[in-house]
């Protein structure tokens, strides 16, 4: 398994029994470049060639599983999950198979609710301390359809 570090992962991964193998737990946002996810990928491929789960920001994940792809080394027993909720990502887990689920974000509500309090600010009206903005789970080519037509409604 490979995925980028996160504590929250970690404890989880802890439940899921003795036959997982963590075989890598960080990646710089420095490393997270398609082609550096290639070369990391490929390389940790030779030495753990039974990879099958990859977890991690979509700008990781998301290169990972294309590097995967174009080596011919995906396979539908495989499991991609990733955070952010990339257009691109949403329609992988809309065409089901190994990219299985993304915790998304509604971008385009968030930069909504940001322009109006700047514009409230500027207005000289008060205005949250915080924006709470929590992930949405999507696990399902349905899920995925629904997600991606709010997003783009």
């Amino acid at each position: 398994m490979l995925f980028r570090s996160n504590q929250g992962v970690l404890a989880g991964l802890k439940e899921a029994g003795d036959g997982v193998e963590v075989i890598d737990t960080y990646v710089s946002s420095a490393d997270q470049t398609p082609e550096r996810v290639f070369s990391l990928m490929t390389s940790q491929l030779q030495r753990h060639p039974d990879i099958k789960v990859v977890l991690g920001v979509d700008g990781f994940v998301l290169p990972a599983y294309r590097a995967l792809q174009q080596t011919g080394r995906l396979t539908d027993d495989m499991y991609f999950a990733s955070i952010d909720g990339a257009p691109e990502v949403l329609q992988l887990v809309g065409q089901g198979g190994p990219y299985r689920a993304a915790h998304a974000f509604a971008w385009s509500l968030m930069g909504y609710g940001m322009g109006r309090f700047v514009a409230d600010w500027v207005a000289g009206r008060s205005v949250p301390r915080v924006m709470v903005a929590e992930a949405t789970l999507v696990d399902s080519p349905a899920k995925a359809r629904t997600f991606l037509a709010d997003a783009a409604a």
